[in-house]
């Protein structure tokens, strides 16, 4: 048995906005899976199911999957609230303990009330882990409406995907011309820095960020001055097995747009997460990292961006991880806290 060993707060000062703790349900179990395999599947198989169909001779089946994706694609398309926070409720409910914790000066803020010449906030989430319930929640959680969430540009031309993530949230592709434009409209963004490599390099138990060689983004933000704010998924990283090794392979088709990860949840429902550790789903976002308005940043200026935001990454880690990782509600660990836990390490790739 591990070690009782006590917590101690974090230095800088924190709101826990929202916190759940009950058994998981099969809702919430079977909404995941629903929104991040089927619609993801469907997204890649309509069109040629579709065509094969219309040549068959079949006509209905082929138009309406032509209609739907077509839907994805009209500018009046936007979120709806029932919807969203009914996707938000099934990340809540499939996972043992949940919660979302802001840093002092991290929330995003309001636009009817924020000064017109208030810096955008870039939101950087790691891990990716295997279906990304972390960001997922995010995405779909009402106080994070107005932030555009930025996701590859494969996964969003894809028209069910498309479709539902207009429904659900603010969503835009994350190519170089869209974050920087999306930045100089004084939009806050969300991304995952760490790309379909963070998703590749999961492992159960293990936490992990693909971060090293991800400065790209810093570059951007330096151009507007915006203030970016580490943000770190507990427990991503306990929901799926992910098969190790074959490293430069596997990093060769991330970099075509691939994800390259061989993975496996519960016995009975393989793409469903694992929900045996109680420490579930904790979100933090960490204080902002402010970055001074440099119009043509140097590489030694990205370099400097990246080693403010490591820190900070690392930095945010250390002060959440002993709470994140016990059991009980957050700040007030059950068992004041496990030796285990405060022993946890981020691995930087």
């Amino acid at each position: 048995m591990a070690p009782i060993a006590e917590v101690v707060p974090p230095a800088v000062p924190y709101r826990v906005v929202e916190e759940r703790e009950a058994p998981v349900t099969a809702f919430g179990s079977l909404g995941v899976l629903f929104c991040f395999v089927l619609v993801w599947i469907s997204s890649v198989t309509a069109p040629p199911v579709g065509v094969v169909l219309a040549l068959l001779g079949y006509r209905v089946v082929p138009t309406i999957l032509a209609v739907v994706a077509a839907v994805a694609y009209l500018p009046g398309v936007r979120r709806v609230p029932y919807l969203a926070d009914s996707c938000h409720r099934m990340i809540e409910t499939g996972v043992p303990r949940f919660a979302m914790v802001f840093e002092a000066g991290a929330e995003p803020k309001d636009p009817a009330t924020a000064a017109p010449t208030a810096p955008p906030t870039f939101y950087a989430v790691h891990p990716h882990g295997i279906f990304s319930l972390g960001w997922a929640a995010l995405f779909t959680w009402r106080a994070m409406r107005t932030v555009t969430f930025c996701f590859s540009d494969g996964l969003y031309a894809s028209p069910y995907f498309r479709l539902l993530s207009k429904l659900t949230g603010k969503p835009a592709g994350a190519s170089k011309a869209s974050l920087q434009s999306l930045l100089r409209k004084g939009r806050d963004v969300a991304l995952l820095p760490g790309g379909f490599e963070e998703a590749t390099i999961s492992k159960l138990g293990v936490d992990r960020a693909y971060a090293k060689k991800r400065a790209g983004f810093l570059k951007y933000c330096l151009q507007v001055g915006a203030r970016v704010c580490p943000v770190y998924a507990f427990g991503e990283c306990h929901f799926y097995h992910n098969a190790q090794g074959l490293w430069r392979l596997r990093f060769w088709l991330n970099g075509h747009g691939l994800p390259a990860v061989a993975f496996w949840g519960r016995a009975a429902m393989p793409c469903a997460p694992k929900t045996s550790a109680p420490s579930g789903l904790v979100i933090v976002v960490g204080r902002p990292v402010e970055l001074p308005r440099i119009a043509n940043p140097t590489p030694d200026d990205v370099r400097a961006a990246h080693a403010k935001y490591i820190e900070a990454l690392t930095g945010l880690f250390e002060r959440h991880k002993g709470l994140a990782y016990a059991v009980g509600p957050y700040g007030k660990p059950a068992n004041g806290g496990n030796g285990a836990s405060n022993a946890r390490t981020l691995e930087l790739w």
